[in-house]
């Protein structure tokens, strides 16, 4: 039986995507719904064709679209700038039969630039719409954000977070290290202790990076390290475990092997 486009629509309009991301939590709303909260608060519209997917960056008031299809038409309409403080970007889903979630929430490490994807899951071409929000629930009498009381709540979660790994590596726990960045070809990731350096081996040099290691850093003794693929559309693996010949220090190999760069996001643990 073939469901009527309209039909279709209303079906697919109904679901609601809530994705989970190394612990930090990511809000999508259904398409056609309404925001929980006011939507003065929106961010921007953006509106294109998406064939297999796009990445949507923001940054204060710019918007940029990057990934697979940032060559097909698009078109953006900026409502507010997106704060430089930490926040909880959410996005609807106005027109489209895939999908968008956001990969990336706006914090003092990734410079307060949020990344939202849309996946276009058949073939050809498809017109989408969608609007992103900052969701206002955490702010005062619902206008007035406490900046600083947010700030010591983000600094607690994460120095909490760190000296709990940092504890068990030192009693024989895991580590871990999250990083992103755009690659056109070839890149290598190289951790040493704390210190993580992105090497481009080939193609245009890795913009876009962010790296931040949970816990006191990869020890100085052979551990194992294991891959987790967030996203990417090429492969990721390691090519270099740590030992003692090699000073301790693991490579990570991207091989995107498509024209033109894309987004890249990983979990590296160690035990």
């Amino acid at each position: 039986m073939t469901l009527h486009r309209s039909l279709a629509s209303r079906v697919r309009r109904s679901a609601l995507t809530v994705p989970v991301i190394a612990g930090l939590f990511i809000a999508a709303t259904p398409a056609g719904a309404t925001p929980p909260d006011r939507t003065d608060r929106a961010l921007f519209t953006w509106t294109g064709r998406v064939d297999r997917e796009v990445l949507i960056i923001v940054r204060g008031r710019d918007v940029r679209t990057r990934g697979f299809d940032a060559a097909l038409p698009s078109r953006t309409r900026v409502n507010a700038a997106l704060p430089r403080t930490r926040a909880n970007v959410i996005v609807q889903l106005n027109d489209g039969r895939g999908e968008v979630d956001v990969i990336e929430q706006p914090s003092a490490r990734n410079g307060y630039q949020a990344v939202l994807r849309v996946r276009d899951p058949r073939a050809g071409a498809d017109n989408y719409r969608l609007t992103a929000y900052v969701d206002n629930r955490d702010d005062d009498a619902y206008g007035r954000r406490d900046d600083d009381r947010d700030d010591d709540r983000g600094n607690n979660r994460v120095n909490n977070r760190g000296n709990n790994r940092g504890n068990n590596r030192r009693n024989g726990g895991a580590g871990a290290l999250s990083w992103s960045g755009r690659v056109d070809a070839v890149v290598e990731i190289h951790i040493s202790g704390r210190r993580v350096d992105a090497i481009t081996r080939r193609g245009v040099r890795v913009s876009d990076v962010n790296a931040d290691i949970q816990g006191g850093g990869l020890p100085n003794r052979n551990v194992n390290l294991r891959i987790d693929q967030r996203s990417g559309r090429g492969s990721i693996s390691v090519v270099q475990q740590p030992s003692a010949w090699n000073g301790y220090t693991a490579i990570i190999r991207i091989n995107d092997s498509r024209s033109g760069a894309a987004y890249y996001d990983l979990e590296a643990y160690w035990e």
